[in-house]
């Protein structure tokens, strides 16, 4: 999160993934080892592609796996390509060691030198009986008496069918070894992000947080956007955690009369933190960390707030439609215009809340919420009106017309007979 370890974090995850493309580019055009058969024998076309596709696999490794929360699939990519990198070694020693031989070939200045050349895996029948015939003879001596000439010992689509195996088996090697190279440094990079301390992530929070409320709204969120980033590079869970109850600590702090940038930055704080962490706030807020908060216009829709206090919120026009708000509490929280459609309220406090003054409930919600706390809902829209005046500091000539509309439809809804207000009062007759 932007400091000396997330620095080093990215130099590690560039410098290896940097040192790995360059090993492969060099193996691709690097001399022919003497271990290795001749170039003539294999040509140096397919060393150059395996190293192309090392490298180019470095890249895809460093752009999809080098943030810390993918480090599940790193270390996957890091384990299988050691074993395949592994398995390719042993198996290129293999078929080395069996299908490798030597022929010497004359210079300029009469001497000779040796060059390895690849056999196959089937003798033609003049070999076969030749080495079956005379036992004190390898077949490496054979090849020597007869002139180093291939066709007269191993069949032609042998040779061509070891060769191909010595390409396959060596750009193996070469790829799964340089993945292997690129993604250990991103672990490596990623643990040391990892080793944050809790109070090394408050104090960041608190660093890239700080006066937020005097800077303009665009710039309010690009500092939580880059705040949402650094988040997201935490790569356990736990520490992630940390970071967004600080975020929210900071955020949702008590303030008395908030100002419009308040809610607005309120409001984009909330969707940063689904976007991190999903609709299950319900262990995120079980500190009453809400209580008595202006929380208006926010969206909590399909959010799970389970057993979540809302005492004493301002939580006008918020949205609860089809969240989980078993056991919650609105205790004494002013609810007018808030959407309750769909929304689970079993066992749920509305002691002294304005029920009526919400939209979308029903019977069958409201049957399941402790009926004890619903207050009487007033008889006709003159007193709904007259409520509103004696509750809320803004008359409500004054409000917006849509809202005004949408009251007198949910008062319309409730009041009909046989409605809210009624089975209400039956319940606490």
């Amino acid at each position: 999160m932007s400091s000396d370890y997330g620095v080093l974090s990215n130099i590690v995850t560039t410098a290896g993934s940097l040192v790995s493309a360059t090993t492969a580019l060099t193996l691709g055009w690097r001399g022919r080892a003497s271990w290795e058969p001749s170039e003539q024998d294999i040509s140096k076309g397919p060393q150059k592609v395996a190293s192309l596709i090392s490298a180019v696999s470095v890249a895809l490794v460093w752009v999809y796996l080098r943030q810390p929360e993918q480090i599940d699939w790193t270390s996957k990519v890091t384990i299988f390509g050691a074993i395949f990198t592994a398995s390719f070694l042993l198996l290129y020693g293999f078929v080395s060691a069996t299908q490798t031989y030597f022929r010497e070939i004359g210079d300029s200045s009469s001497d000779t030198k040796r060059e390895n050349v690849i056999g196959g895996f089937s003798l033609v029948p003049e070999a076969r009986d030749f080495i079956r015939d005379h036992k004190t003879v390898t077949l490496q001596e054979y090849f020597r008496i007869v002139s180093y000439d291939f066709d007269r010992v191993w069949k032609r689509s042998s040779r061509a069918l070891a060769k191909q195996l010595f390409v396959l088996v060596y750009m193996g090697l070469t790829v799964s070894g340089t993945i292997s190279i690129a993604s250990a440094s991103m672990l490596v990079g990623a643990s040391i992000i990892a080793g944050k301390s809790d109070q090394e992530v408050k104090k960041e929070v608190h660093d890239l947080l700080a006066g937020i409320e005097d800077q303009p709204s665009s710039e309010a969120r690009r500092m939580i956007t880059i705040l949402e980033g650094e988040v997201a590079k935490l790569n356990t869970a736990e520490i992630k955690e940390v970071a967004i109850k600080e975020l929210v600590a900071v955020v949702f702090k008590n303030a008395e009369s908030p100002t419009a940038k308040v809610r607005e930055i309120r409001t984009m704080v909330l969707e940063s933190i689904m976007r991190l962490r999903g609709k299950d706030l319900a262990g995120l807020f079980i500190g009453r960390e809400l209580d008595g908060l202006d929380l208006v216009q926010m969206d909590f829709s399909n959010a799970n707030l389970r057993a979540v206090s809302f005492r004493d919120a301002f939580l006008i026009q918020s949205n609860f439609e089809g969240a989980n708000l078993d056991g919650a509490s609105f205790s004494g929280a002013f609810i007018r215009n808030v959407k309750f459609r769909k929304a689970s309220i079993r066992n749920t406090d509305f002691t002294d809340a304005d029920w009526f003054n919400a939209s979308g409930l029903d019977s069958a919600q409201l049957a399941l919420s402790k009926i004890e706390t619903l207050m009487a809902c007033p008889v006709n829209v003159d007193s709904l009106q007259a409520y509103l005046h004696d509750s809320y500091e803004v008359p409500f000539s004054a409000w917006p017309t849509s809202v005004q509309d949408e009251l007198f439809q949910t008062w319309r809804q409730y009041l009909v007979p046989g409605g809210l207000r009624d089975v209400v009062a039956r319940w606490n007759h």
